[in-house]
């Protein structure tokens, strides 16, 4: 299926207002689109659904997802199924991601449809894939490259949370606790219906199996808790599971002594299994929200595990952090220069590549200034995105200084001379230091400490008040405390409203990596963005992609011959357009890329080649030609994002300060501020990094930036955040990463956080007023077993949906 201007996928796009709705992914399509996609990664995935036969897709998939704007940039290597021992046995759980919603299950699962596979299953919260196949019969690498066409991105689970999963061990003791407790509330029901005391052998037996199923719920679900709670009174801490473990060893232990004495009147035994169990779901939820923060950390690539070959004396693979003046790297292309160094040309006795038609015969040419520069073959380009934040490639000679955090573009690795320490570097110098991890909440320690003492002196004042006048009924009364005084508003709403909190934002494509981030947050004041890659996409877009389809096929072939086989930003842009249509790559034909200059492609229809001319105005645009011959140009343009007035707009009206600090020149920046909606005194030019990081200091501010030079800045925020474009060595130092591409996650993240803030004080009060009521019911001896086994469920019942409504709404 071939899609052009007239293809029918392009003829009915949906319009609300004046805004036309990507046909994928149903946000905005930017005006300067000509088709109805938002970007050529929504354009591809499009194609080949279309293609594939699976259009049910778009009546799974919510009203909106999030564009697939890094399609192309995020495809990942497969290299690793060559060692993969599970991929020989026929048994391999993967981690996915990409998977937004049931439309994604769904797909995933109809690709999955060959020959060989027995098993296929999916955990769309944590991002798993578990495959069982026959090795011989199932072409596992061609469903995973299938995968990636699709936009869903795998890799091995040891690459990124293979830690031993610590909620395993919860989930199997709160399934046994839950079946136990079914079962013990269905031998209490006939009690609480009128089974009379006399009942005979049938009491006895009902009874008798409530204990029997309440000590195993004790020994195995409870003996969690007494761990650590039992930790926790060695080393002073007034911990949560201390009055947990206190309440389901004094109704345990008092419902063995009524039976044993054959009374009936204190038997708590359904009781104490539902209180275990709804502790056991709380502390679930919490492991399971943690476990999927930490794998989601890992599955970006942690600056302080970068790595780079060292080749004095051999080679070999040192971190950064160990580098050191004097030593020679070889840096590989895509990879960032970890240290202030200096090119290095080939060594003797390398050959240089064959000269093309279009590199003077490997002669340096004349620069601008009439001066001789090196020969094209000794020359590498290096983008500077990554200090400056702007999109600004560079080609650099043999001797040329390379500043620490320019990242290699050209298609062969650089030899490069260490002329300073990592710890001297300006990478180094840049990157904000570590936060430290912080404690649990000050509402969360408080509300821990004053429930563990309110619930002790309880219990202890209603023993102390009735033992002169019944030891008996002060002993009822001491447990009926204990057991009456649920903590489940503390237990459960807690950690469901920050597992809600935290699925709410990682739909959002949010990642949360500092601690507290979320309580930090109510406290900001200010909002500062940078330019480039936050209010702008980080790569350039054609101005009118759908020029490409006036070209001659040969033409079109030799655009992607060329734009394919570099990567610098105008050629990924040209290729991701090309990509997005379906061009094949041609299998006939030889590039080379010529720093500086451009891509050189001959093929049986010609020399080609895709270079740099300036217009009449003074801008540059790329050029295609035929030996020699200008056969077509393209305008390139940073994208602006097309929700980011709206956004701000938002933020402005939750009383949000807001201001836009760059480094570029003022023409550009106050035109972009005022695109976004921004005063012109709201927006700061050229700033160097001193001066984003003063602006940032003077108020309790949210920093958003792409580039090293923000980093200052990031460091003073009270909240950080970095776009999660690949390599990047800032995004796992700021609280949060994001993906790029729209700023309508941003008022959401201040909404997330104000709801959660809603839900903890909403289940807070509930919790003490609950308490309150209920003690105040035990201490007058006024609580029967029955009001604890309806209270306690029906509580925890109502602040679950109380939480889910307050967080998710």
């Amino acid at each position: 299926m071939e899609i052009g201007p007239s293809s029918p996928a392009l003829s009915g796009g949906v319009v609300i207002g004046n805004a036309a709705l990507c046909l994928h992914c149903g946000n905005p399509v930017p005006a300067s689109r000509r088709d109805a996609y938002c970007c050529s990664g929504c354009l591809a995935v499009h194609r080949l659904l279309s293609e594939a036969g699976l259009e049910g897709y778009y009546r799974l998939r919510p009203t909106r997802i999030r564009p697939l704007l890094d399609y192309f940039e995020r495809r990942g290597q497969l290299d690793w199924l060559e060692a993969s021992p599970g991929a020989r046995a026929g048994s391999l759980d993967l981690a996915v991601e990409g998977i937004q919603c049931a439309a994604c299950v769904w797909a995933i699962e109809k690709l999955a449809r060959r020959e060989g596979l027995a098993r296929l299953g999916i955990n769309a919260a944590l991002g798993r894939l578990s495959l069982r196949f026959d090795p011989e019969r199932f072409d596992l690498r061609a469903y995973l490259e299938t995968l990636a066409d699709f936009g869903y991105r795998v890799r091995p689970i040891g690459e990124a949370g293979g830690e031993q999963d610590p909620s395993r061990s919860l989930m199997l003791r709160l399934g046994v606790c839950a079946a136990l407790s079914l079962n013990t509330m269905s031998f209490a029901l006939p009690f609480y219906l009128g089974l009379s005391e006399t009942g005979g052998a049938l009491q006895t037996w009902l009874r008798g199996l409530s204990l029997a199923l309440t000590s195993l719920a004790v020994a195995y679900g409870g003996s969690y808790f007494f761990g650590r709670a039992w930790r926790s009174l060695r080393h002073g801490i007034a911990h949560f599971d201390i009055p947990v473990s206190l309440g389901i060893l004094a109704a345990y232990l008092g419902s063995v002594w009524s039976f044993a004495q054959g009374d009936g009147t204190a038997l708590y035994f359904d009781s104490v299994n539902v209180f275990i169990t709804l502790m056991l779901l709380g502390r679930f939820l919490q492991e399971r929200t943690l476990l999927s923060n930490r794998r989601r950390l890992l599955g970006s690539e942690a600056f302080s595990q970068a790595r780079v070959t060292v080749l004095d004396p051999r080679p070999r693979e040192l971190p950064w952090a160990g580098l050191r003046a004097g030593q020679r790297l070889l840096l590989q292309p895509g990879s960032l220069c970890p240290v202030e160094a200096r090119l290095e040309g080939r060594r003797a006795g390398t050959p240089a590549p064959a000269p093309t038609a279009f590199d003077r015969g490997g002669q340096p040419g004349p620069a601008e200034d009439g001066s001789a520069v090196a020969p094209a073959e000794q020359r590498l380009e290096f983008d500077l995105a990554s200090l400056t934040g702007e999109r600004q490639p560079v080609a650099l000679a043999p001797g040329d200084a390379i500043r620490a955090g320019a990242r290699l573009i050209s298609d062969r690795p650089a030899r490069l001379l260490a002329t300073a320490d990592f710890e001297a570097s300006a990478l180094a110098g840049l990157l904000p230091s570590d936060r430290g991890q912080e404690e649990l909440p000050v509402l969360w320690r408080w509300s821990v400490k004053a429930y563990t003492f309110f619930v002790l002196g309880a219990a202890l004042a209603g023993l102390a008040g009735w033992w002169p006048r019944d030891p008996r009924q002060a002993l009822q009364v001491f447990i009926a405390v204990l057991v009456v005084t649920c903590p489940c508003g503390l237990g459960i709403a807690v950690p469901l409203a920050r597992s809600l909190a935290d699925q709410r934002l990682a739909g959002l494509g949010l990642t949360l990596r500092q601690p507290g981030l979320l309580e930090r947050l109510l406290e900001v004041r200010q909002v500062w963005l940078d330019k480039t890659g936050t209010l702008t996409l980080a790569d350039l877009e054609l101005a009118d992609a759908e020029q490409l389809h006036r070209l001659e096929p040969a033409a079109r072939r030799a655009l992607m011959g060329a734009a394919g086989a570099s990567r610098h930003p105008v050629s990924r842009a040209i290729y991701r357009e090309l990509a997005a249509r379906g061009e094949p790559y041609p299998e006939t034909g030889q590039a080379r890329e010529i720093p500086g200059e451009g891509v050189a492609f001959v093929d049986p229809s010609g020399d080609w080649f895709l270079g740099r001319r300036m217009d009449p105005q003074g801008q540059a645009r790329a050029e295609l030609r035929q030996n020699g011959r200008p056969v077509a140009s393209f305008e390139l343009r940073e994208r602006s994002l097309m929700d980011g007035p709206a956004s701000l707009a938002r933020l402005r009206d939750m009383g949000l300060g807001l201001g836009l600090l760059s480094g570029d020149d003022p023409g550009r920046v106050q035109a972009m501020a005022a695109e976004m909606g921004l005063a012109p005194e709201e927006a700061r030019a050229a700033c160097s990094p001193a001066d984003k990081r003063a602006a940032v200091a003077a108020a309790p501010s949210l920093m958003l930036g792409d580039g090293l030079n923000d980093a200052p800045a990031l460091e003073a925020a009270r909240v950080s955040g970095s776009p999660a474009w690949e390599h990047s060595p800032l995004a796992d130092r700021c609280d949060f990463s994001f993906a790029s591409g729209s700023l309508a996650w941003l008022p959401e993240l201040f909404a997330t956080a104000q709801a959660l803030r809603r839900a903890l004080w909403g289940n807070l009060v509930f919790a003490w007023v609950y308490n309150l009521v209920l003690v105040s019911l035990a201490l007058a001896g006024l609580v029967s077993p029955l009001l604890c086994a309806v209270t306690m469920p029906a509580s925890s019942l109502l602040v679950s949906l109380t939480t889910s409504r307050m967080v998710t709404r």
